[in-house]
């Protein structure tokens, strides 16, 4: 398999570029861990960075960790022009081998200003991502570009289009391809009404040509598709408490659907609302020309009960669907927040038929969460550094189990959860900092975990200079638990 090279040449190239930057401020950390095999796949390297650049503002972050994790990251803004690059990959256990991702984006906009009428915004998009493993390599590269503008201040209008390629194959030597080319169109406003009512509507089309490349390398064209699309929202005051809104759409290719929402305020402090919803799918073709069987008319409904924290919060919501993917489904979460103190703990169940042809066997799927976050209060005036405190908290739990359809027609009950977050502690020159994008999946049977968590303590020798020693545990690395040393410095 193909090895990428290592991002910390760069990072630290970077890093002599900016420190010495008028006006730039940010960190520059770099560690070694052990066990590591090579002996540089230990190096890990981080860099963030703030500035001013061609009279604008520029944010640029880079982290590398051997060949099993890479990013890259800059935002440029000025005025109304933004431009945004970004690359992340990576390499995790995958069975007996590897799996690499890559993914780069770039992304540029310009904002124009002028009357009533006319351009104001047009945006570059690309995107690149593939994926290889042992037995299968795909990548895809995508570009689009949009544009939008106003009719007047009440009308306004987008357009765009955009081009894919696909490959895909056993590996990188890329046996299928495939172009598709898209184009898309908009127009969206609104009616004068007296405020505070509200009626809007917005018609789109959108259009695509895909071709394929055999093996032979004849290049085949596939389908073309073409759909247009309206839909139509509205919103009126009942009253001083209680509001009413609709909205209803339909698509060329047969979709249809409708929706009517109560909202009330009269229970002071409280936010009730309830609402139903009317959809479906006529008989069609597809692009081919094929005939689509389309779905009966189904109807949907929900109703929610909201109480803002003051201090204590609480959300009630729940929702059903009926139609051939009937489901029931229950969420209720308590929030507390006082001053710096916020806690979080939520529930919820999902009713859903074992098939869609076994609509009497139901089956549950449990989730739960539990989130909390801090930040003491800032040291009293006259507290030397050496001697002052700080602690900032934001974690969060979650768990899940949720039915699993085997080949045989039963079900199983297969687990998942997550703990991410980060804790830091400071005391005078000492610091201590916990991290986590832990995640558990019960589904995927080759690597059920993934992500990262560690622990940082870190001695501030003088006032941009620190030295840290880490260990972290990271179960998708051939690594598994490691220990560090390293220093960061602040600028």
């Amino acid at each position: 398999m193909r090895r990428r090279a290592p991002l910390s040449p760069l990072i630290s190239l970077l890093a002599l570029m900016v420190v010495g930057s008028a006006g730039a401020e940010g960190t520059f950390q770099v560690r070694y861990f052990l066990p590591s095999a090579p002996w540089w796949s230990g190096l890990s390297a981080d860099l963030s960075w703030r500035g001013e650049l061609l009279g604008g503002q520029l944010d640029a972050r880079a982290s590398a960790s051997g060949l099993e994790q890479q990013s890259l990251s800059a935002t440029y803004t000025h005025e109304r022009t933004v431009l945004l690059a970004q690359y992340d990959g990576s390499q995790t256990l995958y069975g007996t081998g590897l799996k690499s991702d890559v993914t780069a984006l770039v992304f540029a906009q310009q904002g124009f200003e002028g009357g009533e009428s006319g351009l104001r915004q047009l945006s570059l998009t690309a995107l690149y991502s593939s994926s290889t493993t042992p037995s299968y390599a795909y990548r895809v590269l995508s570009g689009d570009l949009n544009a939008g503008g106003q009719f007047s201040p009440e009308w306004s209008w987008t357009l765009g289009g955009g081009l894919t390629s696909n490959d895909s194959g056993l590996s990188e030597a890329y046996t299928a391809s495939s172009l598709s080319e898209r184009v898309r169109a908009s127009v969206s406003g609104k009616f004068g009404t007296e405020a505070p009512s509200t009626v809007s509507l917005q018609g789109s089309w959108d259009g695509s040509q895909s071709r394929s490349v055999d093996g032979a390398g004849t290049v085949v064209d596939g389908p073309t598709s073409s759909r247009f699309g309206v839909n139509a929202a509205a919103s009126t005051p009942l009253s001083a408490f209680e509001t009413l809104s609709g909205s209803a759409r339909y698509d060329s290719s047969g979709g249809y659907g409708a929706d009517l929402n109560l909202n009330t305020t009269r229970l002071s402090g409280w936010t009730l609302s309830a609402g139903t919803t009317l959809y479906g799918q006529q008989d069609s073709t597809d692009a081919g020309g094929n005939p689509v069987t389309g779905t009966p008319a189904a109807l949907g409904w929900t109703a929610s009960l909201v109480r803002a924290p003051q201090p204590w919060g609480v959300r009630v919501a729940y929702a059903g669907n009926g139609g051939s993917s009937p489901s029931e489904q229950l969420d209720i979460e308590a929030q507390y927040q006082q001053g710096s103190l916020g806690v979080q703990v939520g529930g919820g169940v999902t009713l859903r038929p074992l098939t869609t042809t076994d609509a009497a066997n139901w089956l549950p799927a449990y989730r739960a969460s539990v989130g909390a976050s801090f930040q003491s209060a800032p040291p009293a005036p006259g507290i030397p550094p050496e001697r002052a405190e700080s602690l900032q908290v934001q974690l969060r739990l979650s768990a899940s189990v949720a039915p699993l359809l085997l080949a045989d027609g039963t079900a199983d009950e297969r687990a998942a959860g997550s703990l991410s977050g980060s804790l830091n502690y400071t005391s005078g020159p000492y610091s201590l900092q916990f991290s986590s994008s832990l995640s558990y999946s019960g589904f995927l049977t080759d690597q059920p975990w993934s992500g990262e968590v560690g622990l940082q303590g870190l001695y501030r020798v003088s006032e941009a200079l620190q030295l840290n020693a880490s260990v972290r545990y990271r179960p998708a690395s051939s690594s598994g638990v490691q220990a560090g040393l390293g220093l960061r410095y602040s600028y």
